[in-house]
């Protein structure tokens, strides 16, 4: 004798990528896995600024592997967004997953100010510590030419540094600084006043009468 099962359990799901608390330079790729005792019939992505109270549909996939399609979609530079899913089985039964956000950004960071030297100086000395502020958390560099010199990591809420670099003995030395974000953007460079390696002792001169 056959009969007719009821299926009232709601199908499972996870969003496999991307991973919760990334930064992207791009849309990242969103997927998605589920499983249904009697087989998942299609899965919804979703997603929204944090900022926002509502959600915003992308596509419905119905195979394996369940992934998201971005589209013509712009994001919003600096901007944190939330993912979701969901899923619905054969029998009509549905569930909601979410967790997941991760930030976009393609904006570069301010130019570093430099404290320190104020203005133009003459020193006698190997190095020099060019110090000053860039962005929290960022990588900042020195430059001499085409080549860094010195850098620096700020860790997490840090603005200030100060870099030692070494200078070319007895000439003027130019330098530059940058700052570079988590994703690799990376600042304009600000020109750091000229430093004057000086370390020749004035030439004693002798008159006679």
């Amino acid at each position: 004798e056959s009969g007719i099962i009821k299926d009232t359990i709601a199908p499972s799901g996870l969003i496999t990528s991307p991973a919760n608390g990334l930064t992207f330079t791009s849309n990242p790729q969103f997927t998605a896995s589920s499983s249904d005792i009697n087989g998942v019939s299609s899965v919804k992505f979703q997603y929204k600024a944090s900022t926002s109270d509502s959600f915003i549909d992308m596509n419905t996939d119905i195979s394996v592997p369940f992934e998201a399609d971005w589209g013509g979609i712009s994001l919003v530079s600096n901007t944190t967004y939330d993912l979701k899913i969901i899923v619905k089985d054969t029998a009509g039964n549905s569930a909601t997953f979410f967790g997941v956000s991760f930030t976009y950004d393609i904006t570069a960071p301010d130019q570093p100010i430099i404290t320190n030297p104020a203005s133009s100086i003459s020193v006698n000395s190997d190095n020099y510590s060019i110090e000053g502020t860039a962005e929290a958390g960022s990588l900042v560099k020195v430059y001499s030419g085409p080549s860094v010199v010195g850098s620096q990591q700020l860790a997490g809420g840090e603005t200030g540094f100060s870099i030692a670099v070494p200078l070319t003995q007895n000439a003027f030395n130019t330098f530059e600084v940058s700052s570079t974000d988590v994703v690799n953007n990376e600042s304009l460079k600000t020109t750091v006043s000229a430093i004057n390696e000086d370390s020749i002792a004035p030439a004693i001169v002798i008159y006679t009468l």
